[in-house]
């Protein structure tokens, strides 16, 4: 069924048709010129239309009819009015015959009916074949009769017009409802499973009849009228009317789905729709209602199932691998059955490099024909989708990819392993315990390796995994997978103090690894620490000369670690241990491991304080090694078995003496670390590192810290012009770590000698089991310079004296703290003329349940400039903690060239809890994002703030600390674009020209190969963010182009490229934020392109002038115009191939005359097509498989597949330009659907009788 038959369009030119909408608003309806060989005509009973035919069936066999045939097709048009129009009905739609007399032309006609307006008028023509039985007396006339109701909208195209009139033939009368399609020339039925069989993996936007079974979709999931079969009808209603609301089908159906359901997009719909289309068959009530079909479950039957992509039964240790292609708004289908013997079932879906596109997962689990909710997976959006999980005898294992806006390539494997994978625990360990206050029960991480045959195993989640101890199980609040591990977060349940083995286990338990004596819960959990401090001569700078020892400027570095390590000292209690290491050529004892009792901490201090004065040995080279190694030798000999064992150093240099690093920390050595396993489980040490300045050796202080599991940090001169507070935050961090506190404010700031006094407020949550409020003061060297006067209050008022005082900090250790605002106030001290001067940080800490803790997903040995670095922080106290607010600060290192010193950047971006940003699945307490602004060498200084709520605490707030250096890395073809980041993004590391060389931009946003790596963008994304802006508009505008929220223009929602004669017309969905348009055409379809701007947008382009034969490629993009022009990411890439005759043909068929069964299976085909239609291919198969082009001709004897049921034929046409069809006349852009007809085949009388026996009854 068609809106325009070929031989008409041809008659005008595709720019006339596209001016339809103008068209219609001034055409008389009576003006159409009729056929002269109709030489009768009948007024319908209502007088809505005018019937025009002839009864001559000698002069006009094709086109004569009889007078009954007119009667009954009086009565059906007058119905068919009635429903639509009735204003007290359900469907009450505008009036079709535009307020006059509609006329109807029986004679042949493209798919049997046609409906047109054109310049002469309105009407429909009908083919005489409609006649044939009722069905097609039905379903024609209201096919076509709504393509009238659809122009009083103002709107066409081929999913909307085409595919809701499909869809129409289903929602009218019980009869075609109930009808498998057989006898009717072109019919709801058999167009579903059309799409079914051999259209999903297609552009459901460029579909049209085929539509029709997502406009049932709709229907039933957003529609209110429940009456069947008009089911869901209001949603038709809404679309038509919202043709003011947008300037294309995806804009008209948001604004329907908008009013309906607000808050659903066309592309939650289609999410969901994709998954429908497999879900529908199961039978088991575990299927949500979104995933059915209501029409489904009702005659004339189940739709067919979707056409898969793989189809495979898999023993175990089977694994089948294979690349793959999806189109956009299309959906493929994976199935595979494991054997029951199989332990674990894999699925891994990964992008290619050279594609980087959102992508819909979908994992169904299936078992005795119903989805196992636990274990599927629905509307995870992301790059690749990786997950494994024990198989505990399921049927099937089901991965639905969908693609929206963009292609996307990718390579998939399921697997099914070759045995029982192997858990070993990492940590904890009998050697280095978790350890649980047994008082707060503080979660505490499990990390966990799990291999099969090929290695680590990825894609587990949390639930997969049980975690016992000492026979307790434990919950798993969350967890991820980081760097190949696993690491969850465990609740401990109330157990008393004493030390409990760990069992972890999966598969129901036959997948186990257990630790002896790896949890220890403690009433108080005590550390030892050794403080280890670099006094090399660079120590002494910025004022010291060298090479000998110089009295100190109290600006120099040495100060700012004297400072430093008597904060981290004073933030210890009775039951820890400290000790003081100093290094240069060797290492000093200054203060051995002892206990924290008063007098120690005073003795102590005055050592730390010493640490500026001449000594032998001091001020001379840097051996880091050997201060580690002794700072070993302290913990092992004096420390105790049951604390926690920290080393924090201290160095600004390179290590240039023995011992080395590398001899200290390494397999049986003084820490015992194996390089080959990457495992620090067999440490018991941890090592907190800080890089003080440009010149330390960044990169061992680093792996030294990763190796043993501590925390690396890096200040630098000046960073903040303040280094005594930068050292102050970071060797908080560090006690923080020890302590098991949770920090929730570090301010800055300056007091000045006419400031009275500042306030700060910090709110403190409820349930905290003690505070923590540290202000560091830094007033050496400034002028005036003093302490402040520091006063807290709580809550109520109340003013709490300090717990330590020092001439550079106060620390206010306070118990059970009341939830609400506590104020620190920093006032006047010193003379009353001239106050004292200095800077100062508060920092603020907490022991409670809700936790924050941050990691970065790769070893530092992988961190190379160019690099994307996942970053993931846990949020989570009883429960994962979902709908924070967590973003990331991130400054970049200073670039020092021959000219110039690059400052530092920085950068700012958010952490996601949604499963689309490496971060897990969606609300799971895991927040995630790529750093990808990692092109300069260095250390990057990054912090993290969260803002949460839970119902355990309320409202609260944390903030974390992290550095990480990021080093050089090969450039083979020397093209200043790192080998890693090329081979990342799909570019050729051993071509330093064109599209992979540093001057190519193969994703056309305007910014070269070597801007997108000093921007941290994708060059082969041009919309890195997805936000809607092109990458280099966002950076000539001077937004971030990582960073969603800021883009301030959306792209065209769609664009169609319809053939023409020497010209190609461009449909475009335009915004109404778009000033102009920019197309952009090629022969290629990777370009180049050039650009033609359309000013000011439209929503139709002709593009003239072009080359017949010649096929174009096009994209598009809308922009507002600003003082620098917005430009958004462009649409996909269509294609057009102009020609003398670029219209394709169109046709349709009939079984037997229009018969609705047969016992045979040979039958008649009768054919109708355009006249100059040379060829037809015809098939049993919807994918026309097994068949030929042949001659076209008008009668076909065939032969059925054999065996009782529904058959249908499907046949396609070429003319003499070589065209193919059918396509919607109404845009041959869409596409290729073959014409079809069914017919019953049944074998069986005896079968035939019962069922017209249960019709019957």
């Amino acid at each position: 069924m068609a809106i325009k038959g070929k031989r008409a369009t041809r008659a005008l030119s595709l720019a006339y048709i596209i001016s339809l909408i103008y068209l219609i608003s001034i055409i008389s309806v009576s003006a159409i010129t009729i056929d002269s060989d109709l030489d009768l005509s009948q007024q319908t009973a209502n007088g809505h239309f005018r019937i025009h035919y002839t009864d001559d069936c000698t002069a006009h066999p094709d086109k004569c009819i009889t007078g009954a045939n007119v009667n009954d097709l009086d009565s059906q048009l007058e119905d068919i009015y009635g429903i639509y129009t009735d204003t007290t009905g359900d469907f009450r739609f505008s009036d079709p015959t535009w307020g006059a007399e509609l006329p109807i032309q029986i004679h042949p006609t493209d798919g049997g009916g046609m409906a047109y307006c054109d310049g002469t008028g309105c009407g429909i023509s009908l083919a005489p074949q409609i006649f044939v039985n009722n069905l097609n007396l039905e379903a024609i006339p209201l096919h076509e009769m709504l393509h009238q109701v659809e122009w009083r909208y103002g709107g066409w195209s081929g999913l909307v017009t085409d595919g809701t009139a499909r869809m129409m033939q289903d929602k009218i009368y019980a009869d075609l409802d109930g009808s498998n399609g057989a006898g009717t020339m072109a019919a709801y039925f058999p167009e579903s499973n059309w799409f079914l069989m051999a259209g999903t993996d297609k552009p459901l936007i460029d579909q049209s009849y085929s539509s029709c079974l997502f406009w049932t979709y709709l229907t039933e999931r957003y529609g209110a009228v429940t009456a069947e079969p008009q089911r869901g009808i209001d949603f038709i209603r809404e679309v038509y009317s919202r043709n003011g609301g947008g300037s294309d089908d995806r804009q008209r159906i948001n604004a329907a789905l908008g009013q309906l359901s607000p808050g659903t997009t066309f592309t939650d719909a289609f999410a969901d729709f994709i998954v429908a289309n497999y879900a529908k068959d199961l039978t088991g009530s575990n299927v949500p209602a979104e995933y059915r079909y209501i029409d489904d479950d009702q005659q004339p039957g189940a739709y067919s199932s979707p056409k898969l992509s793989l189809d495979r039964t898999m023993p175990v240790g089977d694994s089948v691998t294979a690349t793959d292609e999806i189109r956009d708004w299309s959906a493929k289908y994976y199935v595979v059955r494991p054997s029951a013997d199989s332990p674990i079932v894999s699925v891994d879906f990964r992008q290619t490099a050279a594609s980087n596109v959102q992508l819909i997962y979908n994992l169904l689990v299936i078992d005795n024909d119903d989805l196992i909710m636990g274990a599927s997976e629905f509307d995870v959006r992301g790059r690749d989708f990786i997950r494994s999980f024990p198989n505990h005898g399921y049927d099937r294992v089901v991965v639905v990819v969908g693609a929206a806006e963009l292609p996307a390539a990718y390579r998939y494997t399921f697997s099914t392993g070759g045995g029982l994978p192997t858990l070993n625990i990492l940590w904890p360990k009998g050697s280095d315990p978790a350890r649980v206050d047994t008082g707060d029960l503080n979660n505490f991480q499990v990390h966990l390796e799990v291999l099969g045959p090929g290695g680590s195993m990825n894609g587990l989640d949390p639930e997969d995994f049980t975690v016992t101890v000492g026979g307790t199980d434990f919950d798993v609040v969350t967890g991820t997978e980081v760097m190949g591990q696993y690491w969850l977060a465990v609740q401990p349940a109330n157990l008393a103090a004493g030390t409990y083995d760990l069992q972890v286990s999966m598969a129901g338990g036959s997948i186990s690894d257990s630790e002896a004596n790896a949890v220890v819960f403690e009433d108080v959990i005590n550390s030892d620490s050794m403080l280890v401090i670099d006094r090399s001569g660079t120590m002494l700078e910025p004022a010291w000369t060298g090479p000998a020892y110089e009295t100190p400027d109290p600006t120099d570095k040495i100060y700012g670690a004297i400072d430093a390590a008597t904060l981290y000292l004073n933030s210890f209690r009775t039951g820890d241990m400290v000790g003081l290491i100093w290094f240069s050529s060797d290492a000093v004892t200054s203060r051995a491991l002892s206990s924290f009792t008063e007098a120690n901490r005073l003795d102590i201090t005055n050592a730390i304080n010493a640490l500026d004065q001449d000594e032998a040995g001091a001020w001379l080279a840097t051996s880091i090694g050997d201060g580690i190694y002794s700072a070993q030798d302290q913990l092992d000999s004096s420390g105790s078995a049951d604390h926690n064992w920290w080393i924090v150093v201290l160095s600004d240099g390179l290590e240039n003496t023995d011992k080395w690093i590398k001899d200290v920390v390494c397999d049986s050595c003084k820490i015992d670390y194996d390089a080959s396993t990457n495992n620090p489980a067999k440490i018991k040490t941890r090592i907190h590192s800080v890089a003080l300045g440009s010149n330390a050796d960044r990169e061992r202080l680093e792996q030294l810290a990763s190796q043993s599991g501590g925390r690396f940090e890096y200040v630098i001169e000046p960073h903040s012009g303040d280094l005594p507070n930068d050292l102050a935050d970071v060797y908080r961090a560090f006690a923080e770590t020890a302590l098991l506190e949770q920090r929730i404010a570090a301010i800055r700031g300056s007091y000045m000698w006419n400031d009275s006094s500042i306030n700060h407020t910090i709110n403190m949550e409820k349930g905290a089991t003690e505070a923590t409020f540290v202000v560091n003061y830094n007033w050496r060297g400034v002028p005036s310079g003093g302490p402040p006067a520091v006063t807290l209050w709580d809550p109520a008022g109340s003013i709490l004296s300090p717990t330590i005082t020092d001439d550079t900090h106060q620390i206010f250790k306070v118990p059970l703290p009341a939830d609400g605002p506590w104020t620190v106030n920093i006032g006047r001290a010193g003379p009353v003329e001239f106050p004292n001067q200095g800077s100062y940080l508060i920092e603020a800490s907490v022991k409670s349940k809700a936790t924050l803790e941050v990691f970065l997903g790769l070893p530092p040995e992988k961190r190379k400039i160019g690099s994307s670095l996942p970053i993931l922080a846990f949020l989570t106290d009883t429960e994962p903690i979902a709908g924070a607010s967590i973003s990331l600060q991130v400054m970049t290192p200073e670039v020092e060239t021959a000219l110039v010193v690059l400052p530092s950047e920085e950068v700012n971006i958010g952490l996601y809890d949604d499963g689309a940003h490496g971060d897990g699945k969606a609300d799971d307490g895991i927040y995630g994002c790529m750093f990808t602004r990692t092109a300069r060498t260095g250390v990057y200084d990054a912090r993290v703030r969260a803002d949460a709520y839970s119902p355990l605490v309320g409202n609260f707030h944390r903030e974390a600390r992290l550095a990480f250096n990021m080093r050089t890395d090969d450039d083979g073809d020397g093209d200043g674009l790192p080998d890693g980041w090329e081979e990342e993004h799909g570019l050729n590391p051993a071509d330093g020209v064109g599209d992979s060389g540093p001057g190519g931009d193969p994703d056309g946003d305007g910014l070269t190969n070597a801007e997108e790596l000093k921007a941290g963008t994708d060059p082969r994304n041009s919309d890195t963010d997805g936000g809607g802006e092109s990458d280099g508009s966002e950076v000539s505008g001077g937004r971030d182009p990582n960073d969603p929220g800021d883009d301030a223009v959306l792209p065209p929602t769609s664009l169609r490229a319809i053939p023409g004669v020497g010209s190609v017309i461009l449909n475009i969905g335009v915004l109404p934020l778009h000033d102009y348009l920019v197309l952009y055409r090629s022969k290629s379809p990777s370009g180049p392109w050039d650009p033609i701007v359309i000013d000011p947008a439209v929503f139709s382009y002709t593009d003239s002038g072009l080359e017949n034969g010649v096929t174009y490629y096009y994209r598009a993009t809308g922009v507002v115009k600003k003082a620098q022009p917005v430009e958004s990411s462009p649409t996909r890439t269509v294609s057009a191939t102009p020609g003398a005759d670029p219209i394709p043909p169109s046709g349709y068929l009939i079984i037997n005359g229009g018969e609705t069964s047969t016992r045979s299976d040979d039958v008649t085909l009768n054919i109708w097509a355009d006249p100059d239609t040379v060829e037809m291919l015809i098939s049993n198969y919807p994918d026309l498989s097994n068949s030929t082009w042949e001659p076209f001709g008008r009668e076909k004897q065939w032969s059925l597949i054999p065996g009782d049921g529904l058959r249908t034929v499907y046949v396609i046409f070429r003319d003499g330009a070589g065209n193919i069809g059918p396509r919607s006349p109404n845009d041959p852009s869409v596409e290729l659907e073959p014409a079809m007809a069914s017919i019953n085949l049944r074998r069986d009388l005896l079968a035939e009788i019962r069922e017209d026996c249960s019709r019957a009854c």
